[in-house]
């Protein structure tokens, strides 16, 4: 489920990258999370766990997906 992290910022951030899988076609999610694991998608950031209890949190910048969808910037760094 998506969430919006803070209306008030210029880009809308979405948490989770399903908001990206659903709308990428012929990517899974373990691709995007290993992707942005790595720093290598455009669109997002891969937030590591601050401690063993919680997991990797992946926040998508909707503006800049949008970006990448229309071919205006590259999906990939």
């Amino acid at each position: 489920m998506e969430k919006v992290i803070d209306n008030k910022l210029k880009s809308k951030y979405v948490e989770g990258l399903e908001y990206a899988e659903s709308r990428l076609s012929g990517m899974s999610i373990d691709v995007l999370r290993r992707a942005c694991r790595a720093d290598k998608l455009t669109f997002s950031v891969a937030l590591p766990p601050e401690d063993e209890n919680i997991k990797w949190r992946y926040l998508v910048d909707v503006q800049t997906f949008e970006k990448c969808l229309n071919g205006e910037m590259n999906l990939f760094k």
